[in-house]
């Protein structure tokens, strides 16, 4: 959370102007702490700002109902690359409708536009580190998860997939990843090491990673 002097710095995204501008006055006159970091009227700009390091908010306040994108998308496309800022949902509609895709997606609880009372405390909650309590939501009981959680879950969801190598090329990456030096993985497959580094190189270049390391870490992240 960025926070200074006790401020909450908030971003908000929806694409009505009058009620972003609505929102902001309403937040800032039942909450004096918060200070409006940056708003966005579409998903594509909510989502640039948010991973723009010049841009860090202590949350962000992201309507569900954009018009170039749904706003679930746009949550699960910054919590995927975005692990420590605070996503709060919010829609005019029935939350029941949401809870369930907005937890999936990395949000770290929904709240309703007009709950004026519920939004200005989630905004302190979830800007603390919290989440929203459980909802339910059909036969299932939502569970919203931390930001750095929902992270992890979805990187390894959305990034790259060990399911694009080719069953040698895992074999090799597996053994690696396992700290197995290139002569040993040779020995156990009766391949050449250099048919190793081939497998590993491919292997990297296949999933688009720039290195060894990052493709130990995908194997890895892949196994949790």
């Amino acid at each position: 959370m960025h926070v200074g002097n006790n401020a909450i710095h908030l971003a908000i995204a929806d694409n009505d102007e009058i009620v972003l501008r609505g929102l902001a006055a309403i937040i800032s006159q039942q909450l004096p702490q918060v200070r409006v970091r940056w708003v966005a009227h579409s998903g594509h700009e909510a989502i640039e700002r948010a991973l723009d390091p010049l841009n860090r908010a202590g949350i962000l306040l992201l309507d569900m109902s954009l018009e170039d994108m749904p706003g679930t998308e746009a949550c699960r496309r910054i919590r995927s690359r975005n692990g420590t800022l605070p996503i709060l949902a919010m829609t005019a509609f029935s939350l029941n409708q949401y809870a369930a895709t907005v937890a999936d997606a990395g949000a770290q609880g929904i709240v309703g536009k007009n709950d004026f009372n519920g939004l200005c405390h989630a905004i302190t909650t979830v800007a603390a580190g919290g989440v929203l309590p459980a909802m339910a939501s059909g036969t299932r009981n939502v569970l919203f998860e931390s930001a750095q959680y929902a992270h992890k879950r979805l990187r390894v969801a959305d990034g790259p997939n060990l399911t694009l190598l080719t069953e040698r090329e895992r074999q090799v990456v597996e053994l690696y990843a396992q700290a197995n030096k290139p002569a040993v993985i040779a020995l156990r497959l009766k391949i050449t090491p250099g048919s190793v580094k081939t497998h590993l190189d491919r292997a990297q270049k296949r999933l688009g990673l720039s290195s060894r390391a990052e493709l130990v870490d995908l194997w890895w992240r892949c196994q949790v």
